[in-house]
């Protein structure tokens, strides 16, 4: 591909990752007004939702077809390994437990504030209409909407075109280090790190913390100490989906890493799993520690195991 359609494919990638983002905005906020009164009276809040998610995520798919030369490469949508997909899952509760830890620890300062002031009912009614719909609606409907539809929209968008748009902007060329003379290439340690710190940001860094942050952005819909926790678990989340992303060269671990989440999220405010001690100052019960050390400690078994079969096999 010639440096001018690389620019093109940059820029159409760009375009459609942004005409995404607002067309899911703007069909979430306004697409019920088009809707058939006697089907929107019917619709709860996660089935609505649900639908958008379909609409948006169609028009997503076919935008990438119709413009990109190479849809499925610029969507991420390449076949993963095994280790990237077990990995990718067993992320999940790891990371619920550590970005509620954190998010909590950031958020702590306003939830005092509101408790003070109005009580645990003032904290708790920042939580609006989508946090109430998390623990009341149809469990059904909630699964279908935060394990399968939501990680499949949002990875395709955000760590799929978007993702891949960012990266190859941000890419680095060779032609300056090519055309050095080679006594002024050797390098000592710390600008061997630094250089591989940049090269890490420009290939997939730099759009990992930029997807993140659009990510979070896209969760403020909250207020007070609960909106505070929203983004900024969401900004973890957001993260670590990118290094998954990064890592796997695919949007598919990180598409399991994002239902794992999601799952225990929904399980998490449900009290599908609840233990009755919260060790202080960890903002979450003990089981969700529990089950965040031993995924951690399988993801280290198999760590090992792949890093053992390499070396066997060489």
């Amino acid at each position: 591909m010639t440096a001018a359609a690389t620019r093109k494919q940059i820029a159409l990638g760009l375009g459609l990752s942004f005409a995404w983002l607002a067309l899911a905005r703007l069909v979430a906020y306004y697409g019920v007004l088009a809707l058939p009164r006697s089907l929107a009276s019917h619709l709860t809040l996660h089935s609505y939702l649900s639908l958008v998610l379909v609409l948006v995520t169609g028009c997503g798919l076919l935008g990438a077809r119709l413009l990109l030369d190479e849809p499925r490469e610029a969507l991420g949508a390449t076949r993963p390994s095994l280790f990237g997909s077990l990995a990718g899952l067993l992320a999940g509760p790891v990371v619920l437990a550590l970005s509620a830890y954190v998010a909590f620890k950031v958020a702590l300062p306003t939830l005092i504030a509101e408790i003070t002031a109005g009580g645990k009912q003032a904290a708790e009614a920042n939580t609006g209409e989508f946090g109430r719909a998390l623990v009341e609606s149809q469990a059904t409907t909630t699964l279908l909407w935060g394990v399968l539809l939501t990680p499949l929209a949002e990875e395709l968008l955000f760590r799929g075109v978007l993702w891949t748009a960012i990266t190859r902007a941000t890419a680095p060329t060779d032609s300056a280090a090519a055309s050095l003379p080679a006594g002024l290439i050797t390098e000592g340690f710390v600008v061997k790190a630094i250089r591989r710190v940049v090269g890490l940001l420009r290939r997939g860094g730099i759009a990992t913390l930029v997807t993140a942050a659009i990510f979070a952005a896209m969760h403020a819909d909250q207020s007070g100490g609960a909106g505070i926790v929203r983004v900024a678990q969401t900004a973890s989340l957001g993260l670590a989906l990118g290094v998954a992303r990064q890592a796997s060269g695919s949007i598919f671990p990180g598409m399991l890493l994002h239902a794992a989440f999601n799952a225990l999220t929904v399980a998490k405010l449900r009290r599908w799993l609840a233990g009755p001690s919260w060790p202080l100052p960890l903002p979450i019960p003990v089981i969700w520690w529990q089950l965040a050390a031993g995924a951690a400690l399988l993801l280290a078994l198999l760590a090992g195991y792949a890093v053992w079969r390499r070396r066997a096999t060489a």
